[in-house]
Formats: C-alpha cells, structure tokens, sequence
C-alpha cells in the first residue's frame, strides 16, 4: 500500500464531551478505512481535527491549516466522513466547496460521496440545509427543556454544583439535588467573613487560602483571584441557585484574543452579559450564608471594584483601545 503525500483528512467534533469519548477517534477510523479500501495510507501529517470546537464558526485551527495546506497546493484531496463535519451552516459548507473547486482539490465525503451534476450539486446544498435546520431544532428543544425543568424548581439544569456543595444526580426515585460539603462550607464561610467583616480585598483572600494550603475543588495548589470573585457572587449559597444569570449578546468591541489570528476562542464575536436579577429563574438548594450576609459582600465588591487602582474605566480616553502594537497586537 503506497502513502500518499497528497490526501489530507479533516475530522471534528462539537463539544469536549464528545472528544472524550474518542468520537474523533471513530470518525478518523472510518475515513482512514475508506482510503485503505482504495489503496492509499494517509500521512500522519495531514490529518486534521478540531476537538470540541463547534461547526457553526469557521475560526478553527486544524480547518485553517487545512485551507493554508489547499492554497499551497500541498494537496490535491480531502477526505471526510460526511458534510456538517466540515461544517454545520450551508453557506460555509457552500463556500469552503467552492473555495477548494478553485484550488484544484476534491473533496470526498465518505458516507456520502459527492458527483459533479448540478442534481447532486443541489443534494449536496439541500443536505446543508437540512443538517443546519436539524442543528437550530435540538439547540431550541435543548433550551425550553431546560427552561421549563427550571420552572419546577428542578436543580438538574445547572451544569454543577458550586465550592461547599456537592451535586447529586437524578435516580429513578430521587430528583437531582446539591448536598453540602462540610469541609468547603467551612471555606466559604470563612471567606465572606474575610471580605465583610475583615474587608480584605480578594487578591489578599486568594494568597491567604493558597498559604495556607487550603484545597481548591480541583486541588491546584493555588487560589485565583477569579475564582474568589466568583465564589463570592454566586447566589446559590444563601440557598437561592440562579439559572439564566447571563446571556449571549453581540461584541460591542475585539478582544485582544481575536486580534490575534492564533487564537481561537469559541465565542470570537459574541459576548456573556449578566441578566437583571429579576430576570433569575430562582432554583432552592441548601444555604450556606444569609441574604443579608450575601447583599454586604455585593456592597463591598461594588466599592471594591470602583476604587481600584486597576480601573480604567473612570476616566474615558480618546485613543482608548485603538492604538496596538504592530508586532505583538498589544494594546498600548
């Protein structure tokens, strides 16, 4: 069996559980038997996959380094197991056809092998369509699932349980339900007391449990400033859980990550923002502090954040943002 220098493969799966459980792996295994089936090996070279990235954006690096391999013309053929893998909107799986007919390469699906007569040309596009529609379908069952479970009050909605609890999943008999761990209550405790009562600032809480060696969840040796600051916002532990804090909205503004072409956040032209608190689809759990406890530590994080040397949004500069370095992409 010869190895070819010329046919490249492209894989992709949508989320991190699916890279987990070797869905990648079992995508590969499949074209590579294809190209066996017609007498090639591929070169390990030109294997590419994106793990857990979706196929609703283009910004992918292994499909990038694909494209750049096309447009060197390196290769003259890509094969995939079926069209939503290369990507799952019809007008990218439109253009990246189009884009590699003008480059000289074939691209061969698989599971469904692809002629040149306008009829499967048109099958082609319908299938997009199709795997696009399905794709908007499962995201809205997903999301009023979710919503209604979370109108009964039902704790299985949240992805887990915060520091100090442990989540409990669903049996035949029993609803999905936080416990709390004793040992992680005691910390949460005591950190709240250490900004409300102490009025320690967060980094000052963070290098204090990281000295004196107190665990963090995953046990990294260290406590971030973020993850204080998240601990201390979050309303589950005066026994009220919040689902819908946030929502997706559009980048007003580039972050300095997608400035830069070798970064690929997942979200490069979208944006979390937190909802009204009117807006939270409260959900019971077991409190660890009292509301009052909670609405002083909101107090002091406020004041915190508006007199600390770090913020830069007091004062609003013309040139603000606009000016980069050329060759790092820095803001100056």
């Amino acid at each position: 069996m010869k190895l070819s220098p010329r046919i490249a493969i492209y894989a992709r799966v949508s989320s991190d559980q699916q890279a987990q459980h070797d869905t990648i792996a079992s995508q590969l295994a499949a074209v590579q038997a294809f190209a066996i089936a017609q007498g090639v090996r591929i070169d390990p070279d030109l294997i590419f996959a994106d793990n857990g990235i979706s196929g609703t954006t283009l910004a992918r690096p292994k499909l990038d380094a694909l494209r750049d391999k096309a447009a060197a013309a390196e290769i003259e053929q890509i094969l995939i197991l079926n069209p939503d893998r290369l990507a799952r909107k019809y007008t990218h799986q439109l253009m990246l056809v189009e884009e590699c007919k003008k480059l000289g390469v074939t691209l061969t699906f698989v599971n469904r092998p692809i002629a040149t007569s306008p009829e499967d040309q048109l099958l082609l596009q319908l299938q997009g369509v199709s795997a696009e529609y399905e794709r908007e379908k499962i995201v809205e069952r997903h999301r009023r699932g979710k919503l209604h479970k979370a109108q009964q009050g039902k704790v299985c909605v949240l992805s887990g349980a915060p520091y100090g609890c442990v989540y409990i999943s669903a049996t035949d008999s029993e609803e999905a339900r936080y416990e709390i761990h004793e040992r992680e209550a005691a910390v949460v405790q005591r950190v709240f007391r250490l900004l409300v009562n102490e009025q320690q600032s967060i980094g000052a809480i963070a290098r204090r449990l990281t000295a004196e060696q107190i665990p963090t969840r995953r046990d990294v040796g260290r406590w971030e400033r973020a993850v204080v600051w998240a601990l201390l916002r979050n309303p589950a532990y005066t026994g009220q859980a919040a689902y819908r804090k946030t929502e997706v909205v559009e980048r007003k503004r580039p972050t300095k990550q997608a400035r830069d072409h070798t970064f690929y956040p997942k979200h490069v032209h979208s944006s979390t923002r937190d909802r009204p608190r009117e807006d939270w689809i409260r959900l019971p759990v077991p409190a660890l502090i009292s509301e009052a406890v909670f609405e002083r530590a909101h107090e002091r994080l406020e004041a915190n954040k508006r007199f600390s040397p770090r913020n830069n949004k007091r004062y609003e500069y013309l040139l603000s943002g606009l000016v980069r370095c050329q060759q790092w992409g820095s803001a100056l």
